[in-house]
Parts: C-alpha cells; sequence; structure tokens
C-alpha cells in the first residue's frame, strides 16, 4: 500500500529583524537600519505569499525565541505559527529541525528570509523533487544556498535518519559544496541530491540593490 503523504512543511528560518540584530555584512554595506528594513520585509513578503497555501504548511522558526511575543504585537508572524530553532551554529539548528519535523509521509523544506524572491514555483519544484530524490538544494550566487529540504525518507543511521552537518564553513562561497560533502561523509549511501536554480542571496548592499523593489523601506 503506497505511503500517504501530508503537505511539506516550510519552514522559515529566521531571525528577529531588529536594529543591530543579524544581517552583519549588509548593515555594513548599507546601514543598521537598511538591513534591518530588508529584514522586516522579506520575512512579512514570505509569509504572505506562502501562508495561505494549502499545498504546504509554513512555519517560522524566529530566534530568539525572546521576541516571540513582540513578533505577534507587531503582525511580524502574519498567523504563521512559530517554532524554536534552539541552539547551536546553523548546521546543528537545521539539523535538530530535520529530525524532529521530518518523516516518510511529510519532506521538510528549509527556506532563508535572505531570498524574498523564492515563489511558489521554487517551493513546488522542491516539493516534487522530493518525491524522487532524497534532498533537493536551492544554490545561492555567492556558493551558499537558499533552499534545503529532505524527504523524510532515512538517509543514515543517525537520529531519525538525517545525518549531522558539520564541518561546513557557513556565510562563505564553499557552505553548498561543505554541506554535500558532510551529507554523503554521513550518509549509509550516496544520497540522491538535486538541485534547484540559482538566486541572489541578500548578503551585502550591491545583492540588495540587485533584487530590485524589495528596497522600499517597511514601517515597523
Amino acid at each position: 500500500e503506497p505511503l500517504m503523504r501530508r503537505p511539506p512543511l516550510i519552514i522559515m528560518m529566521a531571525r528577529w529583524p531588529g536594529i543591530g540584530r543579524g544581517k552583519t555584512r549588509l548593515a555594513a554595506t548599507a546601514s543598521p537600519v537598511i538591513a534591518a528594513n530588508f529584514q522586516w520585509h522579506s520575512i512579512t513578503a514570505l509569509i504572505k505569499r506562502f501562508g495561505d497555501d494549502k499545498r504546504w504548511d509554513l512555519t517560522l522558526a524566529l530566534t530568539p525565541k525572546a521576541t516571540w511575543r513582540r513578533a505577534r504585537r507587531h503582525r511580524l508572524t502574519s498567523g504563521a505559527r512559530l517554532i524554536d530553532q534552539g541552539s547551536g551554529d546553523l548546521g546543528t539548528r537545521m539539523t535538530r529541525l530535520f529530525r524532529h519535523y521530518g518523516t516518510p509521509a511529510r519532506p521538510v523544506i528549509i527556506i532563508g528570509s535572505d531570498t524574498p524572491h523564492v515563489s511558489q514555483v521554487d517551493i513546488l519544484s522542491a516539493s516534487r523533487a522530493l518525491t524522487r530524490h532524497d534532498l533537493v538544494f536551492g544554490p545561492a550566487e555567492d556558493g551558499g544556498y537558499w533552499l534545503i529540504g529532505w524527504s523524510g525518507r532515512r538517509i543514515s543511521h543517525h537520529r531519525q535518519g538525517f545525518p549531522p552537518l558539520t564541518q561546513v564553513r557557513w556565510s562563505t562561497e564553499h557552505a553548498l559544496v561543505d554541506t554535500q560533502v558532510s551529507l554523503k561523509r554521513h550518509c549509509s549511501n550516496d544520497p540522491k541530491i538535486i538541485l534547484l536554480r540559482h538566486r541572489i542571496d541578500v548578503d551585502n548592499a550591491s545583492d540588495l540593490q540587485a533584487t530590485g523593489p524589495v528596497r522600499r523601506v517597511c514601517a515597523r
């Protein structure tokens, strides 16, 4: 009997968009205010785009957890369910989310809040890819990635069948390659990996300029 699949879980990982919170490279090349405005705009735009679509479930993994009440008061979450990222580096936090929420009946797709032009077509492409592949990546122009998805099928002997993401040089041009090397190192067999199209991950002022309309200042 075929497995009844649930809609994929989309987890958007984001930091509270306060001035001086995160986006240090963007803040340094533009300004802390512009960086915070970009974060706010991108989070709210992505939640609006994906939040009411019945083809998937959207959650917002917002850090730090102490800002959740403030986020709700300012309507940042727009009704999206909030979940905890937990502690550790990015690899540790993503591994935790995959292990906690992923099952063979429900794939998990993680996106960031730094790629405001991620579309519904991108999410559908990732979801469809995970019916035939173990892992999917959305590669970024800078060598990182704007999306990572897991089918939920066991690919290692580690807890919940998902391996640890270790020895990854995060926030560098090596992040995507390092992640793939880590996965293959810890997996039982070579996982089936597919790549989506490249997109711009906004890390500095020139990236922000290239994204176009999202440069508008958002009221907070």
